[in-house]
């Protein structure tokens, strides 16, 4: 099992999170494990981990639900073809964007970056009065 927050940093770990994907996800089991690392392999380079595939595989980049989750109607010849049209969308020139942790990440450090401003003049105000 590969920690789903674990973001990959060699060749066997994203092989590794591509195993782990596919005892979450039963429609990634009708292909290998290589295949699976294959197609994923940009998204585990820009430092996607397993959650970030998996909430991209589930949902759209504006927050909507896909309409069906894959596991019927998705024959063994269909499933790259599937993984590339459920991720397309969080692609900018065929180049995966910020994922879904990283985004929040970012997020997070500038309201960190913005308090401390706040706190900053805040004090520098108290200092003068």
């Amino acid at each position: 099992m590969w920690p789903a927050w674990a973001t990959t940093g060699s060749q066997g770990a994203r092989f590794a999170a591509s195993a782990e994907l596919q005892r979450r996800l039963p429609v990634l089991r009708q292909i290998s494990t290589r295949d699976v690392r294959s197609c994923l392999r940009a998204f585990f380079l820009a430092g996607w981990s397993v959650r970030d595939v998996e909430h991209a595989l589930d949902w759209q980049p504006d927050g909507s639900r896909w309409p069906h989750d894959g596991a019927n109607g998705i024959g063994p010849t269909m499933v790259r073809g599937w993984i590339r049209h459920r991720l397309t969308p969080w692609t900018t020139e065929g180049t995966p964007r910020r994922s879904f942790s990283q985004q929040a990440e970012a997020e997070r450090a500038h309201q960190r970056a913005v308090e401390r401003v706040r706190r900053e003049r805040e004090q520098a105000h108290q200092a003068t009065v």
